[in-house]
């Protein structure tokens, strides 16, 4: 329970934090037929600190009855540090399952692996196939296909798990269609629709948002008085917004001349709702942005539409700047004095109302993953060199039969006629498996980790961007930002986050955070709290203790703990502004389920204050009190 007194008036919440929150234990285990295995997501986690571990080690984290991923900070081991699903992961997961898998709730958590190192994770999506239980398994997904071994990693190097689950499209068809929800609960499948929203663009994929807007149309065409009374008016208010967001907007002709000066040489490309600015060579990539955005838009309007406030369009379209590189991105980003840290690839700026996109990731861990590739190099050099000498009885190996990941990518016809005996070899050895499989991955997973990088910006910025043209989070000087932060959370789809052994299975909106709900745990465990601070990176150069204590509710809503991120060591601010950014979305989640109509109050009325006025703590928690009664 969380009690608090704001100004004369006492108000006492009666909170349990697990209505807000919980976990989900995530199986590690691999579902096998004789004809084919199938899953939907295959997880890997790369050491991207500075060191790399002297004498990797085999070790099979995840399978049956086996340890589950080396713990972090206090997570808990294996991937199983708990998943949201509310609807979440496609199919979901047995309780209980996996055997041995430490870190479960029920589980003793293991002593920390030494030292904690600073984790790279992302998912691919695709589907497992094989003709054995024992593998190795063949990886297909729609950039092409490859062969692994899950449940193996090179201890405090890597790791490589396989989580099974239904397909969207399956899903969306068993709820629909056989559990009747398309007739008897219509509501309930629009908000699973929405949880489960993608972003894939025209690349192929199951594509919710046609998939959606055909069930919208079956709707109308069966006559909504044979839907249930008390969703007729629901389903008919999601009609005039897919009615609405037919209108094509107009030219954006005012932002495109203020940002004339800095897009020299720059050429155009517009849809119904947005226009981006790209230089011609990347007119691909354009066009496939323009596709996201477009699916972002649509889920936002039906999202709010589902929630009893249907949006307005924006006076124009949005303009968004696809950059041709990082440092470009940081010099406009320096030139429109955007200086709030980022969570995603690319800004909002309010200045100009332009969404500025990068062409990559720019997170740290993604930096570093790009520098361990070398380490994997020797990885793999020293692999090939184990295996082909035992099999030449010692013999010196020639150069070019020697691995590395340029090799593996394209191997020329020497390497194509060794690398399945060198295959079948590594399956007695379970780190060379380890590092053939690891290698494998990282040679195929640029389009997933390109994925979620742009899947969070736009979902993230581009979510401001919206809201901002519609009036509900105006994107000024002096506007609460931790508000802001704790909206858009509501909506975005975030990256992966290693550190907090948190991947991002699928997007949607409205779902819980795959990110904010572990980071939110992680600094509201009991044990932890008593303990009073957490190390991370512990024994390495980057070694951090963080302040660990319960945020009050009044600290949240007036915004203390943001500032709190402001007065900290520099070497700490990313992290506890991780963790604020996460106390913000577990309140906003929370009065979204329970208090909806008075959250929305509140921010029309903080939408409502003076332009550019500084929006002291004071006036935020008076507008609170009256708004939320």
């Amino acid at each position: 329970m969380i009690s608090v007194a704001i100004g004369a008036s006492p108000m006492r919440w009666q909170i349990k934090w697990q209505q807000v929150w919980f976990w989900l234990a995530v199986v590690l285990t691999i579902s096998w037929s004789a004809g084919s295995l199938q899953a939907d997501y295959l997880v890997f986690r790369v050491n991207v600190g500075e060191a790399l571990p002297s004498a990797p080690a085999a070790g099979q984290p995840g399978a049956p009855g086996q340890p589950g991923l080396p713990p972090g900070p206090g997570v808990g081991a294996g991937i199983g540090l708990g998943q949201p699903n509310p609807g979440g992961i496609p199919g979901g997961f047995p309780p209980g399952a996996g055997a041995g898998i430490p870190g479960q709730p029920g589980a003793n958590p293991p002593a920390e692996s030494q030292p904690s190192a600073e984790w790279f994770l992302a998912v691919l999506q695709g589907e497992v196939r094989a003709t054995s239980p024992r593998g190795p398994y063949v990886f297909a997904y729609d950039g092409g296909q490859f062969r692994f071994q899950p449940g193996i990693g090179i201890a405090d190097l890597a790791e490589i798990h396989v989580i099974p689950g239904p397909s969207l499209s399956r899903e969306f068809e068993e709820l629909a269609k056989k559990k009747s929800l398309a007739t008897k609960a219509p509501r309930e499948l629009v908000l699973w629709t929405l949880r489960h929203w993608n972003y894939r663009g025209s690349s192929g994929g199951f594509d919710m948002l046609k998939r959606f807007e055909e069930q919208l149309l079956a709707w109308e065409k069966m006559g909504l008085e044979k839907l249930p009374e008390g969703d007729r008016a629901f389903i008919q208010s999601l009609l005039a917004t897919r009615q609405l967001l037919k209108q094509e907007l107009p030219e954006p002709t005012e932002i495109l001349s203020r940002i004339a000066p800095l897009a020299r040489g720059c050429v155009q490309t517009s849809q119904e709702h947005y226009t981006v600015v790209h230089l011609q060579q990347d007119q691909k990539q354009a066009e496939d942005l323009l596709h996201r955005l477009e699916r972002v838009f649509h889920g936002v309007y039906y999202w709010f539409a589902a929630h009893g406030r249907p949006l307005p369009l924006p006076a124009s379209r949005l303009v968004v700047w696809l950059t041709e590189s990082a440092a470009t991105c940081e010099k406009l980003r320096q030139a429109l004095s955007e200086f709030r840290p980022l969570p995603s690839d690319g800004f909002y700026s309010r200045l100009e109302k332009v969404l500025i996109v990068a062409p990559h990731r720019l997170d740290p861990a993604f930096k570093r993953l790009q520098a361990r590739i070398k380490d994997v190099d020797l990885l793999l050099a020293d692999v090939s060199i184990k295996l082909l000498s035992a099999l030449s009885g010692n013999q010196p190996i020639p150069p070019e039969y020697i691995l590395n990941l340029e090799r593996l990518a394209k191997p020329d016809a020497n390497l194509k006629k060794v690398l399945p005996t060198l295959e079948q070899l590594a399956q007695r050895d379970p780190t060379a498996m380890a590092t053939l499989s690891l290698a494998q991955i990282l040679l195929n997973s640029s389009p997933a980790i390109n994925e979620e990088g742009i899947v969070a910006t736009i979902t993230h910025e581009g979510t401001r961007q919206i809201l901002d043209a519609v009036g509900l989070l105006p994107a000024r000087a002096g506007y609460p930002e931790h508000w802001r932060d704790g909206l858009v959370a509501l909506i975005e789809s975030p990256k992966s986050n290693g550190e907090f052994r948190a991947p991002a299975f699928h997007s949607g909106i409205g779902n819980i955070h795959w990110v904010y709900l572990p980071v939110f745990s992680f600094f509201t465990d009991e044990e932890r709290v008593k303990k009073g601070e957490a190390v991370f990176y512990e024994k390495t150069p980057r070694q951090v203790s963080i302040p660990v204590r319960l945020t009050s509710l009044r600290d949240v809503v007036r915004g203390t703990h943001y500032q709190e991120v402001q007065q900290a060591k520099p070497e700490q601010r990313d992290l506890l502004l991780l963790k604020a950014r996460a106390e913000s979305w577990a309140l906003v989640y929370f009065l979204a389920q329970t208090r909806w109509p008075q959250l929305l109050q509140f921010y029309d009325e903080l939408a409502r204050l003076p332009r550019d006025m500084t929006v002291s703590p004071e006036v935020i928690e008076g507008l609170f009190v009256m708004a939320l009664g």
